[in-house]
């Protein structure tokens, strides 16, 4: 299948990403969704429902999907199962999806940080959010037009 580079950051590929990765040091599982839009709502509304979201969350973060805006993500973990559902948007360029991705990336480190009472400063948090950052890039990197950066 070929893409033009547009296509690969969701703009005109209506196909959703979705991937799962299961990080080992921490026994925590994150289901990532990318290229997301409204046609997902009913998808990742029942996805939050299943991992412990209440209904009233699941409706404030789906509102976001509902309106369609590019350049957004929602990061929900439940800390008792381990486990994060990471939603990004549709992007309207790559530094915007690498600007969404960091920032949600960063909302998984603080729940796994709170979950497991580490220390905020410590090197086992710095190398936490390369593997995390690395794992989910393999799943998504086909967004890119050249996947070597």
């Amino acid at each position: 299948m070929s893409f033009r580079c547009s296509d690969r950051l969701g703009r005109n590929d209506k196909t959703m990403i979705k991937a799962k990765v299961y990080i080992k040091e921490y026994d925590w599982t994150i289901y990532a969704h990318f290229a997301v839009d409204k046609t997902n709502t009913d998808e990742i509304f029942n996805k939050l429902i299943q991992f412990g979201s209440s209904y009233y969350q699941a409706i404030d973060a789906c509102a976001i999907l509902e309106d369609n805006k590019p350049n957004c993500g929602i990061t929900y973990s439940n800390h008792i199962l381990k486990t994060t559902i990471l939603v990004i948007t549709k992007t309207t360029s790559t530094k915007e999806f690498v600007n969404t991705f960091v920032h949600e990336v960063s909302h998984i480190q603080n729940h796994i940080i709170k979950t497991y009472h580490l220390d905020n400063n410590s090197e086992q948090v710095c190398y936490m959010i390369g593997t995390i950052a690395e794992q989910l890039y393999t799943k998504c990197s086909r967004l890119f037009c050249n996947n070597d950066y």
